[in-house]
């Protein structure tokens, strides 16, 4: 039995150390006041319906991506569909090389010697950030990285307390794109997903907002709005 008892400990530290996320469980306090810091300013389907022009255009000087179901599947490399490496080699070239992937694992600590952002930059021609906090702290090391006002960045992502609580946090732009795929995701992502989405659709039933933004003026609404109307959407999970 204690073969058992050894096993089933070592898997529980396991999962702790993969899923629990101190930095995002302590970054919750910030809600009790300020319910609007998990809301996105846009709600796209995926990163091909942004309007990266209109972003750069606005004054915005860096873009951060997520990686896991915003750019790629679960724990996958390559990206996930073709309309999604195009959008990502949009922002690209529209913000001249001043894009980068910001993920919970990959350019952490606990990513030794940084050979899985080696490997998701040979996929995905993006930099990796180096970095050593999780979201949704970490604004530090990517300001150091553009040289610019957290108010001049955009951060894109699909989870609303890590990459959305992030962007608002720090005031940047922050936009929620819908995952790309449940295949390959760990329960403890699917289960989190499922309360995050309770939240959001309460805090949208009572007329909540999302925080203000210093460079979201209406013409950049309506211009990413357009946009996103003339995009047709590839097939996800949600549709």
């Amino acid at each position: 039995w204690w073969m058992w008892w050894m096993w089933w400990m070592w898997w529980m530290w396991w999962m702790w150390r993969q899923y629990l996320n101190i930095n995002a469980l302590k970054s919750l306090s910030h809600l009790q006041k300020n319910h609007e810091l998990v809301l996105p300013h846009f709600h796209f389907n995926d990163i091909s319906q942004v309007n990266y022009a209109a972003l750069k255009r606005h004054g915005f000087k860096g873009i951060v991506f997520d990686k896991d179901n915003t750019l790629t599947a679960p724990y996958s490399q390559g990206y996930y569909h073709p309309n999604v490496k195009i959008a990502a080699e949009e922002a690209v070239r529209r913000f001249h090389g001043n894009v980068v992937i910001y993920s919970n694992h990959a350019g952490s600590p606990d990513d030794a010697g940084y050979q899985c952002a080696e490997q998701i930059e040979a996929e995905l021609n993006i930099p990796v950030l180096r970095h050593t906090e999780q979201k949704p702290q970490g604004m530090d090391s990517v300001v150091e990285y553009f040289g610019c006002k957290p108010s001049e960045i955009v951060v894109l992502g699909d989870r609303y307390f890590t990459d959305i609580l992030f962007g608002n946090l720090h005031g940047c732009l922050s936009i929620y794109t819908d995952p790309l795929t449940l295949e390959g995701e760990n329960f403890a992502v699917k289960f989190s997903r499922k309360l995050e989405d309770i939240y959001i659709n309460m805090l949208k039933r009572k007329g909540v907002l999302p925080p203000k933004q210093e460079k979201l003026q209406q013409e950049l609404i309506i211009d990413m709005n357009l946009y996103s109307e003339r995009t047709k959407p590839f097939k996800t999970f949600s549709e």
